[in-house]
């Protein structure tokens, strides 16, 4: 009859302890610890046997074991796999790998590249291997295939995060973009009112193709009360020259008598107050204003239809009579033998007025 009890309640006191387990407090739950190197029924799934829906639900999920140990509500907290020195959990070796723990070294086991330090992943041989510059991969951090970050500047239309990741030193909206720079103007001379140039400047290591998407505007700024009217129109645009490293592009116009052979012409003069715009495929590259008096400075400064300058325009010397037919230009700093390098954004800073222009083009050598 004893045993006969004892058999009768066992079940009861089975339920009842199943219930104790269900219901109790998450304190007490909470409060039975896991040894830490004996497996969790997660890592006890072999990796390889997951299927993949599977993986990426607990992959996700804020835990890393079945008593929520290691990550808080929020996935905040390291988990304490991670430190354990076995594989387990969603390791791809010993406490490292996985959306969980630390990224593994060199020659660490690995599945995707998100498991590597070096972000390289061998899917041969599921080995983290090191970032190289030739694998004709975009990896560890490059910012594009095998350039950038570590490796060499990336070349124009590749992209980049820094100016210093491309080879023209100008990254825009996180792509290499060409740069050349408006250098010198000289918008009348000893010949006449046509007697004008405007040389161009490539400040960067490498070519710069001046192709059709490279095009140069010009405005003029005579008064507040004729500058609304007043429309920027193009100059001239790139014919395919290859402007070489530091070297100079000379267009002239049609009384242009200088020393120095223009490369190319155009036909519509350059006031001599407004601005003369560098674009390249319609996005603003470098900008010049120049003003002769108190009435063309306001027009460039408070015009409702505002000019594209960049910083305060610097004053010209000619004044839009024959009466300053004479050669001088604005010349961007530091000038002459040593270039055309300063560029600080602002036109009175950048350019000053030259008594004795020397323009260059693509027949001078390269400087500095």
């Amino acid at each position: 009859m004893a045993v006969f009890a004892r058999v009768r309640y066992f079940p009861a006191l089975v339920l009842l302890a199943l219930d104790l387990l269900v219901f109790a407090p998450q304190a007490r739950a909470d409060a039975l610890v896991l040894d830490p190197h004996l497996p969790t029924l997660h890592s006890l799934v072999a990796r390889s046997e997951r299927p993949s829906t599977v993986e990426a639900t607990v992959a996700t999920a804020p835990i890393c074991d079945i008593f929520a140990h290691g990550f808080d509500g929020t996935g905040a907290t390291v988990c304490a796999g991670c430190f354990d020195g076995t594989v387990d959990f969603e390791e791809t070796d010993v406490d490292c790998g996985s959306a969980f723990c630390k990224a593994c070294a060199d020659g660490k086991q690995c599945i995707a590249g998100g498991d590597c330090s070096s972000s390289v992943c061998n899917t041969s041989t599921h080995v983290c291997a090191p970032a190289t510059c030739i694998d004709n991969l975009k990896d560890g951090n490059e910012t594009d295939i095998d350039c950038g970050g570590a490796c060499p500047a990336c070349s124009t239309g590749l992209q980049c995060t820094v100016n210093t990741g491309c080879q023209s030193g100008k990254c825009t909206n996180n792509v290499c973009v060409d740069v050349l720079l408006v250098s010198q103007v000289q918008t009348r001379g000893d010949n006449g009112a046509s007697d004008e140039f405007v040389e161009l400047y490539n400040p960067t290591e490498v070519a710069v193709t001046f192709d059709a998407n490279w095009t140069l505007l010009a405005r003029s700024a005579i008064s507040i009360g004729t500058c609304t009217s007043a429309t920027q129109s193009s100059r001239f645009a790139g014919a395919g020259q290859v402007i070489p490293a530091h070297g100079h592009i000379l267009h002239v116009s049609s009384a242009y008598n200088g020393a120095t052979a223009g490369d190319a012409t155009y036909a519509v003069g350059i006031p001599d107050s407004g601005s003369v715009v560098l674009e390249h495929a319609s996005t603003v590259v470098d900008a010049l204003c120049f003003y002769y008096d108190a009435t063309s400075q306001s027009a460039l400064t408070g015009c409702a239809t505002a000019y594209i300058c960049e910083g305060t325009p610097i004053a010209n010397s000619h004044n839009n009579s024959g009466g300053t037919n004479i050669d001088a230009s604005l010349e961007r700093k530091p000038g002459g033998a040593f270039g055309n390098m300063t560029d600080t954004n602002d036109n009175a800073t950048d350019f000053y007025d030259n008594p004795a222009p020397d323009p260059h083009g693509l027949s001078s050598d390269p400087i500095p």
